[in-house]
């Protein structure tokens, strides 16, 4: 996965479908959306200072 140098992971989520993984970057308050055919992030979420846990769910939550 190519993510910036000093990324640190904390919590990783999975996709039903297994095409995507959601990975929580703490060290740069984001979550990185990664496709999982090419390795490659598709989108960065910002979410604040250190984020920590991630879920998937299929139900859209407001």
């Amino acid at each position: 996965i190519d993510l910036p140098e000093g990324s640190q992971l904390s919590d990783l989520a999975v996709t039903s479908d297994g095409s995507k993984v959601y990975a929580t970057v703490l060290t740069f308050g984001y979550v990185a959306v990664i496709d999982t055919q090419n390795h490659m992030p598709v989108a960065v979420l910002p979410t604040g200072s250190f984020p920590s846990g991630i879920a998937v769910t299929p139900i859209m939550l407001m």
